[in-house]
């Protein structure tokens, strides 16, 4: 009955509405245990919540466990066992299938409903955190996590599938890097981060130490905030695994550096760096390159300096106000010079005037 009812849901989810399923469990095989714990799904699952569809998608997917709690997961057109959940995840990603409905059925804490109606009870401490941890990610929509960090979460060894890579094949993380650093020689599009979902995710996946601090500043909307977050993940990936040398890698995060290095307030500062980033790109040495942005000393004088400019810049302002204030018509200052202008030259007008009085005489 229940493999039946998981080909034709949409009937199985009427039949689970108008009391079909429950009575002919009650009546036509005798157990009313398990026709009481249909019925206590059906009110339990009407006062979770959720709409309608997404309802009577659980419901079913519950049912179906509670009549057979053997057989697989069914949600919507995803069909797994617990423990396959990664290579089911592998094959409709590769097949362009039914990746949302796993992803629902990990939402929806279907697994836990499986573990909970097996004979044997709950799942055990390992199993638990895994779908827990799954559950996480999906809920988290931020980049290295998702659907793709589940994906590669799941199976190791799997490709990354990000376009950037256009076609490459990198299943270990150490491949990566070089492979971004071909990429540049081809690509006609380095305006953008080498990075996307895909990437992230298979970093977070793939790496060792924990490097999930890196990833806060990726998206962010100020490009240099981004584009030094972006150079920052890369320098301690290339740090740790290599190799020494990506020239391609560091040409492309170089090109995205100018917003960075425009955030240097010192003229003198920026020229020196926009002098110094391509004979560090040349190098291919993407922490070399990151040192260079955020060297304490550079930071601190270019501070000082744009200290002492701005100091300067009040002071000439000052000025300029002052001499402003001075040049107006109604000023003291011009008053009292004019009132000074004026009795001088009164004073001479009156010895012209008696000189030329006594020449006259």
């Amino acid at each position: 009955m229940a493999y039946a009812m998981s080909l034709r849901q949409e009937s199985a989810i009427k039949m689970i509405h108008d009391d079909t399923i429950r009575t002919w469990i009650d009546r036509g095989i005798e157990n009313k245990e398990m026709a009481e714990i249909v019925e206590e799904t059906v009110l339990k699952i009407k006062t979770m919540g959720p709409d309608a569809k997404s309802a009577d998608d659980i419901l079913l997917a519950c049912v179906l466990l509670i009549l057979d709690p053997y057989r697989p997961i069914t949600y919507k057109h995803a069909v797994y066992m617990p423990d396959g959940f990664g290579p089911a995840l592998a094959l409709e990603v590769v097949n362009n299938g039914y990746v949302q409905d796993l992803a629902e059925s990990i939402l929806r804490d279907i697994p836990a409903v499986w573990y909970e109606m097996r004979p044997s009870g709950g799942a055990d401490v390992t199993e638990a955190k895994t779908f827990q941890e799954l559950h996480e990610h999906l809920a988290n929509t931020k980049i290295g996590y998702g659907i793709e960090r589940c994906i590669y979460q799941m199976n190791t060894g799997f490709a990354c599938r990000s376009p950037i890579l256009a076609g490459r094949r990198v299943t270990e993380i150490e491949e990566l890097l070089p492979a971004l650093s071909e990429v540049e020689k081809e690509t006609n599009d380095t305006s953008k981060p080498p990075i996307d979902r895909h990437i992230a995710a298979f970093i977070l996946a793939s790496h060792t130490s924990d490097i999930e601090k890196l990833f806060t500043n990726l998206q962010d909307s100020s490009e240099a905030v981004a584009a030094l977050s972006v150079l920052t993940l890369y320098a301690k990936l290339q740090q740790d695994l290599g190799p020494e040398e990506l020239p391609g890698l560091a040409k492309w995060l170089g090109g995205l550096l100018a917003p960075v290095i425009r955030q240097f307030k010192s003229r003198k500062t920026r020229r020196n760096l926009e002098a110094e980033v391509p004979r560090l790109v040349r190098r291919g040495q993407l922490p070399a390159l990151l040192n260079l942005l955020m060297d304490i000393e550079t930071r601190y004088n270019d501070q000082q300096d744009y200290i002492a400019a701005r100091v300067e810049f009040l002071s000439a302002d000052e000025e300029i106000g002052r001499v402003e204030k001075n040049s107006d018509p109604e000023s003291e200052t011009v008053l009292h010079f004019s009132r000074k202008i004026a009795a001088v030259t009164s004073i001479v007008f009156m010895i012209i005037l008696v000189t030329m009085m006594i020449i006259a005489a």
